[in-house]
């Protein structure tokens, strides 16, 4: 763990004017120190200068709190968890269900699971192909880079959920 990550976390929670108890920005940073102790053998994430690890990953990911509708929430094409995993963290009482097709990312997010008590989190290792059933229990969805966000947002509508791209798209 970089030592300045609780500092910078706590200046830019207050920043976002996101107020957070002590344990749950300790989650946050024992988090980040997962990802990044993993990092150097799965090369989970492009981010490897640590001084960036908490604005572009932990802060990045909170950003969309205002725009996440819950309490069951869809993180397609996670990757290392982000932005579920932060998102996860600080709303307990939602249900995350983290998808990626990487086995390796979704070991990373099971044992992330295990060490940080995450019991609202369920991660799942498969291509994002959606039924309607599966569709249906899900009240918002969102994606980081995985395809385009008008065919995101044409499903969303579909299935009566919304979606919240990373790319400025919010179709409700």
């Amino acid at each position: 763990m970089e030592r300045g990550w609780p500092s910078q976390l706590a200046a830019g929670l207050e920043q976002m004017g996101l107020p957070l108890e002590p344990e749950r920005q300790r989650r946050l940073i024992d988090y980040l120190a997962l990802l990044y102790k993993w990092n150097r053998a799965y090369n989970l994430t492009a981010v490897r200068d640590p001084r960036q690890a908490v604005s572009r990953q932990l802060l990045d990911s909170l950003s969309i709190l205002p725009l996440v509708a819950g309490p069951r929430v869809l993180d397609l094409g996670t990757g290392p968890g982000l932005p579920g995993v932060p998102l996860a963290i600080v709303r307990p009482q939602w249900h995350f269900t983290l998808l990626d097709s990487n086995l390796k990312k979704c070991r990373f997010l099971r044992q992330v699971q295990l060490e940080l008590g995450l019991e609202n989190l369920e991660v799942v290792q498969i291509l994002c192909s959606l039924s309607t059933q599966e569709l249906a229990r899900v009240i918002s969805w969102m994606n980081r880079a995985t395809g385009r966000d008008r065919t995101w947002c044409r499903r969303s509508r579909r299935h009566d959920a919304a979606y919240r791209g990373w790319h400025g798209a919010v179709c409700a």
